[in-house]
């Protein structure tokens, strides 16, 4: 049986190969996420400063008026 000029021979259903979908192709190099910068009017945050033993609150004449 000879198939007629510009028909291509088709196969029976079934037999064809799953289409598998590409992997997505890894990255070069990993992009490094830049630290977001304080925006003009915004303080950074503050780390927590060490206790200072010459900064005690709770010694009179330290930010609270001395009581007389």
């Amino acid at each position: 049986m000879s198939q007629p000029d510009g028909i291509p021979p088709q196969r029976p259903t079934g037999s064809e190969p799953p289409i598998e979908p590409e992997p997505p192709s890894p990255p070069e190099r990993p992009v490094p996420v830049p630290e977001p910068e304080p925006l003009p009017g915004q303080e950074p945050p503050q780390q927590p400063t060490p206790a200072d033993p010459d900064a005690d609150p709770h010694r009179p004449g330290w930010g609270v008026p001395t009581p007389e």
